[in-house]
């Protein structure tokens, strides 16, 4: 399969701790919701944008990407106040902004409001017990107009599986841990690049800013877990939500 010839550009993480799983990508440990919660993680990541801005004002950064454990459950105006904050506070020219959403967490009204407040690229993120729903909820996204819309699935997903979702024609599939089967990338004809281990899309479908955390450019991030690059200076925000709330 050929590689991806998209480049990398700067970029803009903000990991949520939300949900039952910790996150495969960030290590961001996973909190149960509760309105309270929410709001505490919202004011402490607007607060650490606040904080941090400064530092990064001579960047103009093109992609943003909401990840972790689960940002979709987020309210619609707690997503709003990050992304305004965000905004606010830093040079952005959006080229793709992107949400990993859980099963279950969006209906149509809610994903045409995400897809208003400038969300292009949405990855609906399947575990091994949520994968019957898998139709439905890509339906959802599908039909509100988002540029991009695929799935993260677990490498130990069956091969009639992925035979189900592709019959969907995702744009784009990312298998978790990125260690995945022949069996299972032989099944990815029709098209499919893969762009980064793991990563397959069709031409032009890619995830800009992935490209940008495995590149060489600068991304920096905001919430648990989140990674700053920028040059030869790495670092990572605390996994834990408690220990985070009080770093920042």
């Amino acid at each position: 399969m050929a590689e991806s010839s998209v480049k990398p550009l700067s970029g803009i993480t903000v990991t949520v701790p939300f949900g039952k799983e910790p996150d495969w990508r960030f290590g961001t440990q996973p909190l149960p919701y509760t309105p309270e919660d929410a709001e505490m993680f919202v004011n402490t990541v607007v607060r650490e944008i606040r904080s941090r801005c400064k530092t990064y004002r001579k960047l103009t950064f093109t992609t943003v990407y909401f990840g972790g454990c689960g940002p979709s459950c987020l309210t619609l105006d707690q997503l709003y106040r990050i992304l305004q904050a965000l905004y606010d506070h830093l040079v952005i020219q959006p080229e793709e902004q992107t949400l990993i959403v859980l099963p279950d967490t969006v209906d149509g009204a809610r994903a045409k409001v995400l897809h208003e407040s400038g969300f292009d690229q949405v990855t609906l993120r399947l575990s091994t017990d949520s994968q019957d729903r898998a139709e439905n909820d890509f339906l959802i996204l599908r039909g509100s107009g988002f540029f991009s819309v695929g799935f993260e699935l677990p490498a130990s997903t069956q091969k009639e599986t992925l035979s189900r979702i592709l019959t969907l024609k995702p744009d784009h599939i990312t298998f978790y841990p990125a260690s995945v089967s022949p069996e299972l990338t032989e099944q990815l004809t029709g098209g499919y690049n893969q762009f980064l281990p793991g990563h397959f899309a069709l031409p032009e479908k890619e995830n800009k800013h992935l490209l940008t955390l495995a590149g060489d450019k600068p991304v920096i991030g905001f919430g648990p877990g989140a990674i700053t690059c920028t040059g030869k200076t790495r670092k990572q925000n605390p996994l834990n939500f408690s220990k985070y709330y009080k770093e920042v």
